[in-house]
C-alpha cells in the first residue's frame, strides 16, 4: 500500500530519518518528471510545507540539505519508504 510523503515526513524527529524511493530525475525538480521512483534519498527534517533530504547523486544545489516542498516533491516520489531510529539504551 504506498505511502504518502506527508505520512513518512511527520515521522521524521530528532533521532528518526526516512529513506524515500523517488525518480532520478529529482536532480532537476524544475523540469517535469516522466516517472516515479527508482532512487534512494535521505530525509532529515520537514516543515509543514516540506522535507529536507540529501542526494547523494544529486546536482548542486540540490544534492546537499536540499528543501522542496511536499507538491514538487510528491511528484518524484514512488509512494515507498521507511524510517529508521536510533534505538535508546
Amino acid at each position: 500500500m504506498p505511502t504518502s510523503l506527508e505520512e513518512i515526513a511527520a515521522r521524521l524527529d530528532d533521532d528518526t530519518l526516512a529513506i524515500v524511493s523517488v525518480s532520478p530525475e529529482i536532480r532537476y525538480p524544475e523540469r517535469t518528471n516522466q516517472r516515479r521512483g527508482g532512487h534512494l534519498i535521505l530525509l532529515h527534517g520537514r516543515d509543514r510545507d516540506g522535507v529536507w533530504f540529501h542526494n547523494p547523486s544529486g546536482v548542486a544545489p540540490h544534492q546537499s540539505d536540499v528543501y522542496l516542498p511536499f507538491a514538487t516533491m510528491s511528484r518524484f516520489h514512488a509512494g515507498r519508504g521507511m524510517t529508521l531510529s536510533r534505538g535508546t539504551s
